[in-house]
């Protein structure tokens, strides 16, 4: 049998596709530009908070942090800033699970 070509696209439809395209490009978008503002926040808020501690002290050569330390800090910090999209795919990076 001969192959058969695919019924062609009403432009009604390509419109709709295009659409559905676009509103995922711009969603994936708002998310990229959230979650550097997210990360660009907590950076500034650690140097605040270096500057009015004694950062030297924090700062010890060889001192290990625990990382789940760590990881409940920042993902605090998200959540406290209401950035609880950014904050819940943070905790699934870091390995926590869920209620962590």
């Amino acid at each position: 049998p001969a192959s058969a070509e695919p019924p062609p696209i009403s432009d009604e439809l390509r419109r709709e596709l295009l659409s559905i395209l676009s509103d995922g490009q711009v969603s994936v978008r708002s998310a990229q530009k959230e979650f550097h503002s997210a990360i660009g926040r907590l950076g500034r808020s650690v140097g605040a908070l270096a500057e009015r501690c004694d950062a030297e002290r924090l700062c010890v050569p060889g001192r290990v942090l625990e990382k789940g330390a760590v990881d409940e800090a920042v993902a605090q910090y998200l959540f406290r800033e209401g950035m609880f999209e950014v904050g819940g795919r943070f905790v699934a990076e870091a390995g926590g699970g869920e209620g962590e």
